[in-house]
């Protein structure tokens, strides 16, 4: 169902996550209440998922049987406010689009485990086509700067970080933390820390000014964001709409 559809109780933007169909941005359409619009979006199902800054919305949806995807923070950090003292890596890196999917998979995978916030389920050819691949060929959140950078041990992959350069302004737009992950064997020595503050200097050598990024409740990494500088500018919620026999 098109937002544009007078019967469609949302207004929102389509895209696709995890190769479902999503409103993004969504919102009641202002001649509905909260409780009306949701159940007519569970209802009339518009899309498969629902992503919402609205928190009255969101917990409209998941009162009446909805269950919650991913829960998660919009960061940004405005680089005028930063000074910190790029770290070496202490191994090797390349630029990401150098590499395959099949390349970043096993420590891409391994880092969100069973139990993580953002644990995925399906096949390895699965998650590759629908996650990694997307982001290499840049037909998901556009170009890559050039510090998004794969570390290498021993010739396999065992950290990276990718920045898109999303269209539009911060903090949603321009320069984005698309994904940055470490193998559970490196954590906890500075790699990932290491790749976001030399990406952060390389954005900062290219003219860009500031750095955004989306993080789910409960996820570790968080913590890194904060020592960095990052800063909450939204919360927002993904919601399964309920499938109709």
């Amino acid at each position: 169902m098109n937002p544009e559809d007078p019967n469609c109780p949302i207004d929102f933007e389509l895209c696709m996550r995890d190769n479902k169909t999503c409103g993004d941005l969504a919102e009641p359409k202002s001649h509905l209440s909260m409780e009306q619009a949701a159940q007519q979006t569970i209802d009339l199902r518009p899309v498969d998922l629902v992503a919402t800054t609205n928190k009255e919305f969101a917990e409209q949806l998941l009162s009446l049987g909805c269950t919650i995807r991913r829960h998660a923070f919009a960061m940004t950090l405005g680089f005028s406010h930063v000074d910190l003292e790029p770290r070496e890596l202490g191994h090797q890196s390349v630029f990401i689009e150098d590499l395959r999917a099949h390349d970043l998979f096993d420590s891409w995978f391994a880092a969100y485990p069973p139990g993580h916030p953002d644990f995925l389920v399906g096949t390895q050819a699965e998650l590759m086509s629908e996650n990694l691949q997307p982001l290499l060929d840049r037909s998901l959140l556009g170009a890559n700067h050039r510090s998004s950078q794969a570390v290498l041990h021993a010739g396999r992959v065992i950290a990276a970080i990718i920045i898109s350069l999303r269209e539009g302004s911060a903090p949603y737009g321009g320069p984005w933390v698309s994904e940055i992950w470490c193998d559970p064997t490196f954590q906890h020595k500075g790699i990932g820390r290491a790749l976001l503050i030399s990406a952060i200097a390389a954005l900062a050598e290219d003219g860009y000014t500031s750095l955004g990024l989306a993080v789910s409740d409960g996820n570790a990494a968080i913590s890194l964001y904060d020592s960095v500088g990052f800063e909450p500018v939204s919360e927002s919620w993904t919601i399964n709409l309920p499938v109709v026999p």
